[in-house]
């Protein structure tokens, strides 16, 4: 046991000397002192858990019971701090044995992280798959139509899902606005992947909005042409 201890229950013990006789509160300090020692001895010397709480209960009591004597002028402040202050260093020195160490082997965790990423990765291109074949089967669909065939599946993912595809040159978008379809693409054609395609016309067709205004410019051009000739 820690020489410190000895000290500690020895000053402890030198203090109750100035209790009256007779107090009851003299001789509940003293067993709760003694039970002190006997709890440290198991913690320090066979580190039994249930040694460790009764030690911690026991020094709270008699720390309850000191600050009882220094209100009935049996103990000065001083020496009610100090040895307050030496118990609650014991308490953490407890606590602090009875700490689990750290694990070093982190194996298996990062193992079930990589599978669940493979996990991931696999039910993502089934799903792709999936939605590839109802598209060859109905010519095309909106998001809201694969929501029917997948179920269990949330909007953003199914148009995560397109956008993958349309990448991949796999499908084309139609349409805008609310009425935006996917199709499958045609060998030997863009994917229009990201622009959206003006009604009416093929995707392969589209224009883009900057396609667009340098015509209407162009229109603006000939027209104010035609008014000053």
């Amino acid at each position: 046991m820690d020489e410190n201890f000895i000290k500690i229950i020895d000053a402890t013990y030198r203090v109750l000397r100035f209790f009256p006789d007779g107090d009851p509160l003299k001789d509940k300090a003293k067993e709760r002192v003694l039970s002190i020692l006997e709890n440290l001895s198991l913690v320090f010397g066979l580190g039994k858990e249930k040694a460790s709480i009764q030690l911690l209960e026991d020094i709270e009591i008699l720390k309850s019971y000191l600050n009882l004597a220094k209100h009935q002028g049996f103990i000065d402040d001083v020496n009610f701090l100090i040895l307050c202050k030496e118990y609650d260093n014991i308490k953490n020195q407890v606590n602090l044995s009875h700490k689990t160490p750290p694990q070093e082997d982190q194996g298996p965790l990062l193992d079930n992280g990589l599978e669940d990423q493979k996990e991931s990765l696999t039910n993502g291109l089934e799903r792709q798959g999936k939605i590839l074949r109802i598209l060859s089967e109905k010519g095309k669909a909106q998001v809201s139509d694969i929501i029917k065939e997948i179920p269990n599946v949330t909007k953003r993912t199914i148009r995560r899902d397109f956008d993958d595809l349309l990448k991949q040159g796999k499908i084309t978008r139609i349409g805008e606005f609310n009425q935006v379809f996917y199709q499958p693409a045609q060998k030997g054609l863009p994917a229009q992947a990201g622009l959206p395609a003006q009604a009416g016309l093929p995707a392969e067709t589209a224009k883009t909005p900057q396609e667009t205004e340098v015509n209407q410019e162009n229109r603006t051009q000939v027209n104010s042409t035609t008014l000053l000739s």
